[in-house]
């Protein structure tokens, strides 16, 4: 999900409405926990997308269970910058 979310960001979720260009967290069959932009929104179902055009997810372009929808990203924290900021100021 570069450039939005970084591997080691924490992400903040809350299950409220989703709309198109959301970033959600889902936890999918076969994928685990995923972080991607929803695109289009069925009464049942999100189709996703990822904002990183250079890389390819099986899981994009197809509908998948509102079900398995975590919560829709409230806010990120790069947690590795903040844990070196912390120690350095310690």
């Amino acid at each position: 999900m570069l450039p939005f979310v970084a591997s080691g960001d924490l992400v903040i979720t809350f299950r409220g409405a989703v709309r198109p260009g959301d970033v959600v967290v889902m936890g999918l069959p076969g994928y685990g926990r995923v972080v991607k932009r929803a695109r289009q929104i069925t009464e049942h179902t999100l189709s996703l997308a990822s904002d990183n055009r250079e890389t390819f997810s099986a899981c994009c372009g197809v509908p998948q269970s509102k079900k398995n929808l975590i919560g829709k990203v409230l806010c990120k924290i790069n947690f590795k910058r903040q844990s070196r900021f912390l120690t350095m100021t310690e």
